[in-house]
């Protein structure tokens, strides 16, 4: 059955995977898309492989702008400025400290780093659907941390073994979970527009916040509250893309310096991965003393 799997989604993806392409996972429409009734669903389902082939099959691809190359370059300068050669041990600390923003978000960033990619997802959805700036240099920041945010949350429910993170799967479904049953008891939740104003209100039904036979809720690990909470934060604050666009870079490239050499090779071999790029290049340009330290 995994080699069926895989040749399903080799197919799907063969026109339109490039290298200089982003794949680009949104979780809220992804768990906000009916069941497709096709035939191949239906005998997928019978495989246990119908989830598996909906995520793949839900991947969208958009080219690598210039722009987010060049914040990539100027985020990676600071930070070297910060750390010197010090090994990239922080998930967005050293963005958040460079803003004055530290003391008031840290809470969604020292936290599991599956759930904190998972947290500032959402937020960074119910910020780019609800703000309504429009000035030029926060528009560019809001598409380019769009972009990187869907694609961190790719790697999260596709690629978990190249980020370490081993909670990536219990996080991954209790957030379907939680936003397929919020779905249900809300009509008006079609979209994703809707969704966020939805997940942006002032209280969250009960099953949104509590369930005891959850494993994640068992670990004290509510995911929509804690987004809830940053999202509100960071729709008061002016320069909002500034930030969020800092701490999902430094993300980024803590991911692409903590992935061990292994995954980093594998995924040359099959035609390279996005986090790969940054790490050639966190190896090249900022750490070639600690070459070969990473993971």
């Amino acid at each position: 059955m995994g080699r069926l799997l895989n040749f399903l989604v080799q197919l799907s993806v063969a026109k339109q995977r490039w290298s200089n392409h982003l794949p680009q996972f949104n979780l809220l429409c992804f768990c906000l898309k009916p069941d497709s009734g096709s035939l191949m669903s239906k005998i997928l389902r019978c495989c246990w492989l119908e989830e598996e082939w909906k995520k793949r099959r839900f991947l969208a691809y958009k080219e690598v702008p210039i722009a987010l190359q060049e914040l990539i370059l100027c985020e990676i300068k600071m930070v070297d400025d910060q750390r010197g050669f010090k090994p990239f041990t922080k998930k967005g600390e050293w963005a958040l400290e460079r803003h004055d923003f530290y003391k008031e978000l840290q809470s969604s960033i020292c936290t599991d780093f599956g759930r904190s990619i998972t947290i500032w997802h959402i937020a960074t959805s119910i910020c780019y659907q609800l703000d309504d700036a429009n000035t030029s240099g926060g528009a560019s920041l809001k598409e380019i941390s769009k972009w990187i945010s869907d694609y961190m949350m790719h790697l999260v429910v596709n690629l978990p073994e190249m980020l370490s993170v081993a909670s990536g799967r219990v996080i991954y479904e209790h957030v379907r979970r939680v936003i397929k049953e919020l779905q249900d008891s809300t009509p008006e939740m079609k979209d994703e527009h809707s969704a966020c104003q939805i997940l942006q209100a002032a209280e969250l039904p009960d099953h949104a916040t509590q369930n005891p036979e959850d494993p994640v809720i068992e670990l004290g690990w509510l995911i929509l509250p804690d987004t809830q909470q940053l999202s509100r934060k960071l729709l008061t604050l002016e320069k909002k893309w500034e930030i969020i666009s800092s701490v999902w870079t430094e993300m980024l490239c803590y991911a692409a310096y903590n992935c061990d050499l292994d995954s980093h090779a594998q995924q040359l071999r099959r035609g390279g991965e996005f986090i790969t790029l940054i790490w050639l290049l966190l190896a090249h340009k900022t750490d070639r003393f600690n070459f070969g330290k990473c993971g």
